[in-house]
């Protein structure tokens, strides 16, 4: 559900906000923000020095957040609760292989120099927002 305090309750009708998208990628950094608790994940290639695009999960889509949890979890992986003394972050050396279904969103935080991601996510002010699904392959 959309509230007037989500970024995507401001979301431009007919335009790539208002379409949904699938991504193939692979995750390569996951990060639990500790202001709104969010899932800000990169996607990329398998190019370690590839720039990356931002994908995000809301933290109201429990379903997806635990899917997640629980698939880094299986794989030996883990991301900090963001309700912790410190935010959840984590930088994979070898990438996950998955697809991403979400509506495009412009923010205009991923412009250069911000912060926002990290120095592989800095030249994209599109992102997918909010992530309906991620597929793990």
């Amino acid at each position: 559900m959309i509230t007037p305090t989500n970024p995507a309750s401001k979301r431009k009708s007919g335009t790539p906000e208002d379409t949904l998208y699938i991504l193939k990628g692979f995750l390569w950094f996951i990060s639990q923000e500790d202001n709104d608790c969010d899932f800000h994940i990169e996607i990329g290639t398998t190019d370690t020095f590839a720039t990356r695009m931002i994908v995000e999960v809301t933290r109201e889509n429990t379903t997806l957040t635990k899917k997640i949890r629980d698939e880094l979890f299986a794989r030996g992986l883990k991301i900090l609760d963001c309700n912790t003394s410190s935010t959840g972050v984590a930088h994979y050396d070898s990438p996950l292989p998955v697809i991403v279904i979400g509506l495009g969103f412009y923010d205009k935080s991923h412009k250069p120099m911000t912060n926002h991601g990290d120095m592989h996510s800095k030249q994209f002010s599109w992102e997918l927002h909010p992530v309906k699904d991620i597929i793990f392959r």
